[in-house]
């Protein structure tokens, strides 16, 4: 998305002026390590979501500083689908580690009584071809 107006700039010669330079190279540094943190986080869910919340609130607190005018909405069009996806990333890391926990089953005396006989029915069941 960026490469477009880095172009531009550095053909019509205002890339090699001195504020056009630093904004780019910041660019050009904040959507590099965007791109380094969704490739963690596929992987790495948690800490690739972790990164994506830091460097996309850097990239909107870069774009209200560079920004000639409607800086909010630059720093939500530039840092904010960023921030959205590290929180997506860092919920479903949240779910499949709940759903990855098995809960303990407390220890028994080895009688089966009440809802657990209804389980075990059920268990027996699916193991074995019964008409239920």
């Amino acid at each position: 998305m960026w490469v477009i107006p880095l172009v531009g700039s550095a053909v019509a010669g205002e890339w090699f002026e001195e504020d056009a330079f630093l904004e780019g190279l910041g660019v050009l540094a904040l959507a590099t390590a965007n791109i380094g943190a969704i490739i963690r986080a596929f992987r790495h869910q948690r800490q690739g979501g972790t990164l994506l919340l830091i460097t996309g609130g850097l990239f909107s607190v870069f774009a209200i500083a560079t920004a000639g005018r409607n800086h909010w909405f630059a720093a939500l069009v530039s840092g904010g689908p960023f921030v959205l996806s590290g929180a997506l990333f860092l919920t479903a890391a949240a779910k499949s580690r709940d759903a990855q926990t098995v809960p303990r089953v407390p220890e028994s005396t080895g009688a089966v009584t009440g809802a657990d006989s209804v389980s075990v029915a059920r268990l027996r069941c699916e193991f074995t071809v019964c008409g239920h």
